[in-house]
C-alpha cells in the first residue's frame, strides 16, 4: 500500500505511531502502526483526522461527520460520541483524570472548558484574551497542561494604518 501522509506522534506505549494520510485516490485517515513494521491499522474513516490519544493509548479524538468531538478506538470499532460538547469545539488536552478533557471554543475571547466525559458537565476555567485586544481577530493553537495549571496560545493581530493624503493634482 502506498500511503501520502504526516507523522503525528508515537503513542505513550512506545511501540505504536499515529499519522494522517491516505491510500492514492482515496480521502486521507488517522491510522496506527507498530514501530517494529507491520500493516497499517485504519482507526478514524475516511476524512476524519484524529486529533489527540487518550493517556490510555485504547482512544484517539476527532471530530466526528458533524464536527463534534468523538472517541475512535484504536482497535477500530465503532466511534463513541462523547456527551456535553458542541459542534465546532476544538481538543486541547486530556486532563489528568484521563476521564475529561479540556476544549477550546473558536470564539473571542477564546473560552476553555473542562468537559467530564462520564457526565458531560462543562466547566469554564479560562478565557484567553491579550492584555491589549486591540486588533487582534483570533486567538488560536492553545495549549494547556493537564492539570490545567498551565497554559499558553497565539494570538492574530492586524492593524493597519490609514492615511488621509490631501491637495494631490
Amino acid at each position: 500500500m502506498l500511503l501520502d501522509g504526516s507523522l503525528h506522534a508515537v503513542i505513550a506505549d512506545g511501540r505504536r505511531i499515529w499519522f494522517s494520510g491516505a491510500e492514492v485516490g482515496r480521502p486521507d485517515r488517522t491510522y496506527v502502526q507498530e514501530i517494529a513494521g507491520g500493516a497499517l491499522h485504519p482507526v478514524t474513516p475516511e476524512g476524519v483526522f484524529a486529533v489527540g490519544v487518550s493517556p490510555d493509548d485504547k482512544f484517539m479524538i476527532a471530530p466526528d461527520a458533524d464536527g463534534r468531538l468523538a472517541l475512535f478506538p484504536v482497535n477500530g470499532v465503532a466511534s463513541r460520541p462523547l456527551p456535553g460538547l458542541d459542534p465546532g469545539q476544538l481538543f486541547v488536552q486530556w486532563g489528568e483524570d484521563g476521564h475529561s478533557l479540556y476544549v477550546n471554543d473558536s470564539g473571542m475571547p477564546a473560552s476553555i472548558y473542562k468537559v467530564d466525559l462520564s457526565t458531560g458537565k462543562k466547566t469554564l476555567v479560562l478565557r484567553l484574551m491579550p492584555a491589549d485586544p486591540s486588533g487582534v481577530i483570533n486567538v488560536n493553537k492553545v495549549v494547556v497542561s493537564r492539570n490545567g495549571q498551565a497554559y499558553a496560545y497565539n494570538y492574530v493581530r492586524i492593524l493597519t494604518n490609514l492615511l488621509v493624503v490631501e491637495g494631490l493634482k
